[in-house]
């Protein structure tokens, strides 16, 4: 059968009344022995009086009601103390029971606290355990990305590479093409050259031929109408002997001036056409 604890002003008083209640029950006890030795010391040291002697029932038959009365009264007493004793051992027991009970129920909490706290502490872990998980995997992701990217450069870095060796060795073909291509303009520009100044050595040696012409015309001219035999003469020998000469005389007459000297040809044009092909 269970016990129900006493209600809470019953209980703060029984824990006010145990102490008393203790000295009451050690004092009880106290008295007690004191008047078992008491009573021993009057059964056995006392004399026999003389009214005992005559009457011995009597005495004897007070003594024992004397002493059913003590016993009456003490088995009183020693009932009010054994119930006193019950009833402190059960406040006791009940307020140990209650003590037990609270600090049961404090244990309880504390173990749900603790129970909740590490369940929290298994989510927190699992929750942890996650983000590494998920961090490790963004890592390798990002690891493997790198390498693929790094693998990815190495391969145009590479093709990169074999483009430029191709067209440096293009461009190094080219312009050694170019090279041959520009001596190979040079040496005709230099042959060119050797051309143009023979041919200008040539022309200015047949103008200076021209021009001589030219005066020694200007010095005949005067002269026609006296000697024109003589002067046609020696100009018509004068053109047997080099035909170059009279070609260039017959074909650019000399054009007077007011002042009556002969004008040289304005351009190359004028020249013979014997001229023009050795040009």
């Amino acid at each position: 059968m269970s016990m129900r604890p006493p209600p809470q002003s019953e209980m703060s008083e029984l824990l006010v009344n145990v102490p008393q209640m203790q000295r009451d029950l050690q004092r009880a006890r106290e008295d007690n022995a004191y008047l078992r030795a008491l009573l021993k010391q009057q059964n056995a040291g006392a004399p026999p009086s003389r009214d005992s002697v005559k009457k011995p029932r009597a005495k004897d038959a007070a003594a024992t009601n004397s002493d059913a009365d003590f016993d009456r009264a003490l088995a009183g007493r020693q009932a009010r103390l054994d119930s006193a004793a019950r009833s402190s051992g059960t406040l006791a027991a009940s307020l140990e029971l209650k003590s037990a009970n609270d600090r049961v129920a404090q244990l309880e909490r504390q173990l749900l606290d603790a129970e909740e706290t590490i369940c929290h502490l298994k989510a927190e872990k699992l929750a942890a355990r996650r983000d590494v998980e998920r961090l490790s995997a963004a890592r390798e992701r990002r690891g493997t990305n790198r390498r693929e990217d790094t693998e990815e450069q190495r391969r145009l870095v590479l093709e990169l590479e074999i483009r430029l060796a191709e067209q440096k060795q293009a461009h190094a073909l080219e312009q050694e093409q170019r090279m041959a291509v520009i001596r190979d303009q040079e040496q005709e520009l230099k042959t060119l050259r050797i051309q143009l100044e023979e041919k200008t050595k040539q022309y200015k040696e047949l103008r200076q031929r021209h021009m001589d012409l030219l005066e020694l015309d200007d010095q005949v001219v005067p002269q026609q109408s006296v000697a024109s035999g003589v002067s046609q003469f020696s100009i018509y020998g004068e053109e047997s002997d080099e035909d170059d000469e009279a070609n260039v005389v017959n074909v650019v007459k000399p054009q007077r001036n007011k002042v009556g000297r002969a004008r040289a040809p304005a351009d190359a044009d004028s020249i013979s056409p014997k001229w023009q092909e050795e040009l």
